[in-house]
């Protein structure tokens, strides 16, 4: 990522010290900024965080070819896009939830070791993640940072409810 380079030369630091910054290895950081390396989103955050500046600003380009709007711009960026990525994220979320009740009423308890492992991969993360690819979207943003939002975002979601719905179950407890 040519802006990661750009950001630390203006800073005036050195590759090795920006990987200890980052608490990372230098051999790392310098791939990354090759442009080889495949970042998931908390490299880019602790990149980030020891740069002082956002995520977004580490994926802003500064070569006028990257300046050129992707295909996907008008049809994926932004909340439509974000969105079809979450909607994507829950709907798997969904279905590996259902999967493992059902493993659990059929069976008592989710197999770790062999069988069922408690996560079912495909679904709705294969469509999106095929749409965007088709549009030019760069794989390594949806594996490293979309798709992971999302997980994550779906996760929030779910203690939110689960946390709003207990002092209900409490009660229709206490009625009985």
């Amino acid at each position: 990522m040519e802006r990661i380079r750009t950001l630390r030369t203006e800073r005036g630091l050195s590759q090795a010290k920006l990987a200890v910054m980052a608490d990372m290895d230098p051999a790392t950081l310098n791939r990354l900024e090759r442009g080889t390396g495949n970042p998931n989103l908390r490299t880019l955050e602790r990149v980030a965080d020891a740069l002082d500046v956002g995520i977004a600003v580490l994926l802003e380009e500064t070569s006028p070819k990257a300046q050129s709007p992707l295909p996907l711009e008008e049809f994926a960026a932004g909340p439509a896009m974000l969105g079809r990525v979450l909607d994507a994220a829950r709907q798997d979320a969904k279905k590996n939830t259902q999967a493992a009740n059902r493993e659990r009423s059929s069976e008592g308890t989710p197999q770790t070791t062999s069988g069922f492992s408690g996560t079912i991969s495909g679904f709705a993360e294969d469509k999106v993640r095929s749409e965007l690819r088709s549009l030019g979207f760069p794989d390594a943003f949806f594996e490293g940072l979309l798709w992971p939002l999302a997980e994550r975002v779906t996760e929030l979601e779910r203690q939110i409810e689960t946390r709003d719905r207990q002092p209900e179950d409490r009660r229709s407890t206490t009625r009985t």
